[in-house]
């Protein structure tokens, strides 16, 4: 009989050390699990967090572009109107440059008349002088 008792006490004592062993295991688990979701809720808040500076940061990326696409379309304009600027001086170059023409043509055609005219003045002035050295003479 004592043997049976020894080995019913040592068998409940071998039960209750494997239960300690299963609640010391369960608690170093759940330790765990708890560690675990508390990084989890860590990480969770640190991705909330990015994801909001990520949405404000998209804002100011968006606000940003508008801002350039306004600026292109006002430099745009600008181009425009300076390739206008430069179209009307090529044009009015080119009507200087061709009145410019006219005008030395012209003057050119008064230079030969007005050598023509001093020409025929010479020889007028040497026939005078002739004439008149004959009467004197």
């Amino acid at each position: 009989l004592t043997a049976s008792i020894a080995a019913e006490r040592e068998g409940r004592l071998r039960a209750e050390g494997a239960a300690q062993r299963d609640r010391e295991a369960g608690q170093r688990r759940a330790a765990e699990l708890s560690a675990s979701l508390q990084e989890q809720k860590r990480t969770a808040q640190a991705l909330a967090d990015a994801k909001a500076a990520l949405v404000v940061n998209v804002g100011e990326l968006e606000r940003r572009a508008a801002e350039l696409e306004e600026q292109t379309r006002e430099q745009e304009g600008r181009i425009a109107k300076l390739k206008e600027n430069v179209d009307s001086i090529r044009v009015a170059k080119a009507k200087s440059e061709a009145e410019s023409r006219k005008n030395v043509a012209s003057f050119g055609h008064e230079i030969r008349e007005l050598q023509a005219q001093l020409s025929s003045e010479r020889i007028e002035k040497k026939e005078l002088k002739a004439k008149a050295a004959q009467a004197q003479g």
